[in-house]
């Protein structure tokens, strides 16, 4: 498909909105602690268990976003200059926000901390985002050397190593240990941008041919019957740290389950065709969202001080809570991100110039 007709499309636009509410129903279910309450009902439960598994799906199905984008492509300076300076807005408004109205005390080390958010970790995600986004160089130099074989292999071995141990056997102490580290999920990150690189240069011949219509029910079916599995050994405790721990199945990048539906519902709308003016506007405020409602003054507090979703704990209303509560979540970022769009980011890439000087940046680079 024509690359300029492809990006006119909705189809990953609309995806890229799906994995972040995938993300805010995880979070949802992990800072209200509805995950580990025993009073749910079934329903509850199953619902509790989908958003607690779907946070990292929808993190995997952003990265596999960005590498079918990115790869094969010259990096440009504004973008890295842009992704950075949204980060930090976030990061440091919502701290002088909440210092202002007595949600958070003052000290120079949590201004620091604030003003340099992926030095210090903020944000874990957009930390090892933006490390990979700086790797995408290095990474397409060296797929650009390789042929299709070498590549097929290279990210058999690459899934072998960072996915099949992790499902397998796993210990919480040791793999705690590990993701303390902030870019302990970088490899993850790296693997997942050469499987959508791989699937925008040669595709997955399988897939193409399924029907897409079976493609979408073995998604649907599939990730529906995941969920309710773990929900029933979570509910009757047939688990615990060693083989297939489900702690480790239902939060982990890493697991293959995971990484498998992450995967066919990316190439399951890599082969839809929507077209929509507003879903694309929308996508393109989704990381606003996510560092709005991610920030640590703002998640954990939202989901158990404001709004008491505990209340709600033994009842099927808390399906709607949690649907009307992401909706204005949603809007809200909505508007906050087109604001900061329109009267500062372009204010100040236009003052100071930055496409021009960027693009001279760009040309010594290349």
């Amino acid at each position: 498909m024509d690359e300029k007709k492809e990006g006119r499309l909705s189809n990953f636009e609309l995806l890229r909105i799906i994995s972040i509410v995938m993300i805010l129903i995880h979070h949802y279910s992990l800072h209200n602690g509805l995950i580990s309450n025993i009073n749910t009902t079934p329903i509850v439960k199953f619902f509790s268990m989908f958003g607690f598994a779907s946070g990292k799906l929808g993190v995997n199905i952003f990265i596999l976003i960005t590498g079918y984008f990115m790869i094969g492509k010259n990096i440009k300076f504004s973008k890295i200059v842009k992704l950075w300076l949204e980060i930090f807005m976030y990061s440091l408004g919502i701290y002088v926000i909440g210092v202002i109205f007595g949600k958070a005390e003052f000290s120079i080390k949590e201004l620091i901390r604030s003003a340099l958010p992926i030095s210090f970790n903020k944000y874990w995600f957009m930390t090892v985002y933006f490390f990979l986004y700086l790797s995408i160089p290095l990474l397409n130099k060296y797929i650009s050397k390789i042929n299709q074989k070498e590549y097929k292999k290279l990210i058999i071995k690459l899934f072998i190593f960072l996915v099949i141990p992790f499902t397998i056997i796993y210990k919480a102490e040791a793999y705690t240990a590990i993701e303390t580290y902030p870019l302990s999920q970088l490899p993850i990150f790296i693997l997942l941008y050469l499987i959508s690189g791989y699937i925008k240069l040669y595709g997955i011949k399988r897939l193409d041919n399924i029907k897409l219509s079976y493609l979408m029910m073995f998604n649907i079916i599939g990730y529906l019957t995941y969920i309710l599995i773990l929900t029933l050994i979570k509910q009757f405790e047939l688990t615990h740290n060693g083989i297939f721990c489900v702690e480790f199945m239902q939060t982990r990048q890493q697991a293959i389950f995971t990484m498998i539906f992450s995967i066919t519902i990316f190439y399951l709308f890599k082969r839809l065709k929507i077209k929509n003016n507003f879903i694309n506007i929308l996508s393109s405020t989704t990381l606003g969202i996510y560092l709005l409602q991610s920030h640590d003054l703002t998640s954990a507090k939202l989901y158990r001080d404001l709004v008491h979703t505990s209340n709600y704990y033994e009842t099927s209303f808390i399906i709607i809570h949690a649907f009307i509560l992401i909706s204005m979540i949603i809007l809200t970022g909505f508007i906050i991100d087109l604001l900061r769009i329109y009267l500062i980011e372009k204010p100040i890439f236009r003052a100071i110039n930055l496409d021009e000087k960027a693009k001279k940046i760009n040309d010594f680079i290349n």
